[in-house]
């Protein structure tokens, strides 16, 4: 059925959206919900994707499948440290010519103790949306959208739907998420997710790499460097990185039929 990810996306979103409903309402006041309560909600909201995929490949008898080839290792080593520095080193040199250009002062406040990195590292993989949602974006959502389109239309797709499925987030009143406008966010996601597929496909359609790289990416973008005015300076770095990867799926599409993904 070439029509999966559409499922996939009405269940994601309901799943997710029913869980978060008590956030927005309890942020206005509507309702009375303990705190314990909604930090519990919090994590579960993010396994929408995870809840969604699970349910649907049970339902299409193929769930050993599913894991077998989610969760595979057999790709190459250096995929591993790509997923982990990529980030990294795209927003560190965006730190640093900030610093250089005068548009940012280095105050103490700003970076995670050595110490502190790997339970952040852990608690974002775990609860702060990797482990949640890539085997539903990337999982099952992009292998289906593959099935009858290229890398970059289905990248495209697939971070619109990524992108709006975070919009009850702003919705909650007092949640830092509303200080970037959601366009501006929903573009981010959108331009990213290219880099997403690229890594996927290249680790032969692990999860993996894409769960690495998404938590380095919370990680950097939320906890390491708080860049000026909301609008982080890593933009140009990133945008050159999104271009690379765009250029090069189409350059690959004509000898790499969509079915197979097949970027190398």
């Amino acid at each position: 059925m070439k029509s999966r990810w559409i499922t996939f996306t009405l269940l994601a979103y309901a799943i997710t959206w029913t869980v978060e409903l008590p956030f927005i309402l309890a942020s206005r006041d509507l309702i009375d919900l303990p705190i314990s309560l909604l930090g519990v909600l919090g994590p579960i909201a993010t396994f929408g994707p995870f809840f969604a995929a699970l349910i649907l490949v049970y339902r299409e008898d193929r769930l050993k499948s599913f894991f077998k080839t989610a969760i595979s290792i057999r790709f190459p080593w250096y995929f591993w440290l790509l997923a982990l520095v990529i980030w990294p080193v795209v927003q560190g040199l965006a730190f640093a010519s900030a610093v250089g250009w005068g548009d940012l002062s280095v105050t103490p406040d700003m970076y995670i103790s050595l110490a502190a990195l790997l339970p952040i590292f852990l608690q974002t993989f775990v609860i702060g949306g990797p482990l949640g949602e890539e085997f539903g974006w990337r999982g099952y959502a992009l292998p289906s959208l593959l099935e009858t389109r290229g890398p970059v239309m289905a990248s495209i797709i697939l971070g619109v739907i990524h992108a709006f499925w975070h919009l009850p987030i702003w919705f909650v009143v007092g949640e830092s998420a509303r200080d970037m406008p959601f366009l501006l966010f929903a573009l981010n996601v959108v331009t990213q997710t290219p880099i997403y597929t690229w890594l996927y496909l290249r680790s032969n359609r692990s999860v993996w790499p894409v769960m690495l790289f998404h938590t380095t990416q919370n990680i950097v973008f939320f906890q390491v460097f708080s860049l000026p005015n909301g609008i982080p300076a890593f933009a140009v770095f990133f945008y050159i990185a999104v271009i690379a990867c765009v250029v090069s799926m189409l350059r690959q599409n004509a000898a790499a039929p969509a079915e197979r993904g097949d970027l190398r």
